[in-house]
């Protein structure tokens, strides 16, 4: 398993840390192997939960989604490791409509939060 620190940001410029605990293999990742949380309240409907893979093949880059829940997908990461599965240093993602309380719903940004 591996640590990864990220800051999300969205388009009223609200900022929420997440961290993400994911297998070696990124692609991999599923509700099993992984889970996530947010170091801030009161900004997201959920605090925690899974993470899953957008594909699982070895030949393109990673997204990752964040879930509670049966099926309940939240937060899109996209395109955060790379098919080399080496992690981005930022990138863009979506907020589902259900998923926002202060936070802003729609399209976000990510970065490398390593402290």
């Amino acid at each position: 398993m591996s640590e990864h620190h990220l800051k999300i940001t969205d388009s009223q410029g609200h900022s929420v840390h997440l961290n993400l605990d994911l297998p070696f293999v990124k692609s991999a990742t599923d509700g099993d192997n992984s889970s996530w949380f947010a170091a801030e309240l009161g900004w997201l409907r959920f605090n925690d939960g899974f993470c899953g893979a957008s594909d699982d093949s070895l030949t393109g880059p990673v997204s990752i989604w964040l879930g509670r829940g049966e099926e309940d997908w939240g937060i899109l990461i996209e395109d955060m490791f790379t098919s080399w599965g080496s992690r981005n240093k930022k990138g863009t993602g979506r907020v589902s409509h259900s998923w926002g309380l202060a936070f802003k719903t729609g399209p976000i940004t990510w970065v490398d939060d390593r402290q």
